[in-house]
């Protein structure tokens, strides 16, 4: 059962006089030629003392995840489509590492092997893609990082790290804004309305933090954690935006920072039992020795693509060499948690969300390489995967152990 505690921290109550003396001060630089403007919001360099904390318990013994890893039916899954990719005839899609469905378009990026953002109408077929290499204008020498749909404004902005970069589209693959950013180096990106949301994993300058809320000239509305050590781990992703919050995750910490507009609304604290270690990984004393050792056995839990529906709640994370996914029905507290929830049944992994349901999808590529790991009795393993597949499932298996030219793409509800 999940158990959920909240702890309200106490706030303190400032100084009348110093708070005068502050407006004052305020008002004095204004009249002296300053911009009000550009005097932002706080640095933040501890969240736990002053957020409220929510804690999800997921525990990791054998007996919980037994209980918890297998969907009670197939009928939990009501599918909504299932969209057939057509492929670029010159580059096949290696690996899905993100994709996003929009009324009239299908985003699906491979950094992987491909290192291209491909796109597709709603009916999957292939119209282009991005990430031609090179040093031109809209070139990249290095694979996009990750990407931001804005279904009002009909446009596409791709981050690249390693070039500093902010490229804007519109829904024609027509470049219509390559912004460099100018003043840090960011690792991850992520993006709401006007927000932009970045994350950093070096040391730069004395003001280096864990991650910015800045607007698009870079006007800084938020600051969190600085870093201490000359370099802290992130994940390739741990920034993820959805239609109701932008989520930060810090690598080898259960911790989930809720973030909602320019702030921090709160913090979700994934407690995963004794069986894991949980939280608190980058701490100044324990610090790389610590993450090596936790990875040596094979305990270390990190949480990635963070998906949300109104009513579902997920996230995947590693443990024990595998992919696991939490999926957490946030109005009864029902939950699955398991490697594959249901082995056979549906593509485990959820990568996003779209009209209130869940999206899934499923390269040929991907499949063909779990084909070839099966060389003991694959007629076996075959027969038994069929036989607990949804029925969608089954026929997609079944097309692309024939015909391995087509990606497919599921939206889907999933009641729980």
């Amino acid at each position: 059962m999940i158990k959920i505690r909240r702890k309200s921290i106490l706030y303190g109550i400032a100084n009348l006089a110093t708070a005068a003396i502050k407006i004052i001060a305020a008002i004095f630089i204004c009249l002296s030629g300053y911009s009000c403007g550009n005097q932002h919001h706080n640095s933040i360099d501890s969240a736990e003392n002053q957020y409220i904390t929510e804690i999800l318990k997921f525990d990791l013994d054998e007996s919980e995840v037994k209980k918890h890893s297998m969907l009670k039916n197939l009928d939990s899954i009501i599918v909504k489509e299932v969209i057939k990719l057509g492929r670029d005839p010159d580059l096949p899609v290696g690996h899905i590492d993100k994709i996003a469905v929009a009324e009239n378009r299908i985003f699906v990026l491979d950094r992987t092997y491909s290192k291209f953002l491909f796109v597709y109408d709603r009916q999957g077929n292939f119209l282009y893609k991005i990430g031609e290499k090179g040093n031109g204008p809209g070139e990249y020498y290095s694979s996009p990082k990750d990407f931001h749909i804005d279904e009002s404004h009909k446009t596409l902005t791709v981050f690249n790290s390693e070039m500093k970069t902010l490229f804007t589209y519109n829904w024609d693959g027509r470049l219509i804004e390559t912004r460099v950013l100018k003043k840090t180096w960011p690792y991850a990106f992520a993006k709401s309305d006007s927000m932009f949301y970045f994350a950093y994993n070096i040391v730069q300058d004395s003001d280096s933090h864990l991650f910015r809320i800045e607007d698009k000239k870079e006007n800084t509305y938020f600051k969190y954690k600085k870093l201490k050590n000359k370099r802290d781990v992130l994940l390739p992703d741990c920034l993820y935006s959805t239609h109701q919050h932008v989520y930060f995750v810090e690598d080898y910490n259960n911790d989930i920072i809720v973030l909602k507009g320019r702030e921090i609304e709160k913090i979700i604290s994934i407690d995963f039992g004794k069986n894991a270690i949980a939280k608190n990984f980058l701490t100044e004393d324990k610090g790389e020795k610590f993450i090596e050792k936790a990875i040596a056995n094979k305990k270390a839990t990190q949480i990635r693509k963070i998906v949300e529906t109104e009513q579902l709640f997920t996230f995947g994370y590693i443990y024990e060499d595998y992919g696991w996914q939490v999926i957490y029905n946030k109005k009864n507290g029902n939950y699955l948690n398991g490697i594959s929830l249901n082995t056979g049944c549906f593509p485990s992994k959820v990568e996003n969300s779209y009209n209130n349901c869940l999206v899934s999808a499923l390269s040929a590529e991907y499949f063909d390489s779990i084909l070839s790991l099966k060389d003991e009795n694959p007629e076996e393993w075959w027969n038994t995967l069929l036989s607990s597949a949804h029925p969608v499932m089954k026929e997609i298996f079944q097309n692309l152990k024939e015909d391995d030219t087509y990606d497919y793409v599921f939206i889907y509800e999933l009641h729980i």
